[in-house]
């Protein structure tokens, strides 16, 4: 196994939602992941349009905007995006890249 896959198995592990997986399953979530950086105020999804992706913070923080007076930040282990892969819906909430 390359060196970059099992760095990112090992990231993956120390993520709550994945601490339960399998090397087996570590190794097929790795595969299909892609890391990348997002410049701060990207907007990384919006609300109300289709949900394809699924998003785990390794580093930085994100600013979660449910509603003009409902704002939350995630940060490094935090994931966002699930819902929509879950129940089909669109974004519930436009996340934006702070840092």
């Amino acid at each position: 196994m390359a060196n970059a896959a099992k760095q990112e198995m090992k990231r993956l592990q120390g993520v709550p939602i994945f601490q339960r997986c399998t090397q087996r399953q570590l190794r097929a979530v790795a595969r299909i992941t892609e890391v990348f950086d997002a410049a701060p105020e990207s907007v990384l999804t919006r609300a109300g349009e289709p949900g394809r992706e699924f998003y785990l913070i390794y580093d930085g923080t994100v600013r979660v905007v449910v509603s003009p007076r409902k704002h939350l930040r995630l940060g490094p282990g935090d994931f966002f995006g699930e819902m929509s892969l879950l129940d089909g819906e669109p974004r519930s909430a436009t996340v934006v890249a702070e840092t």
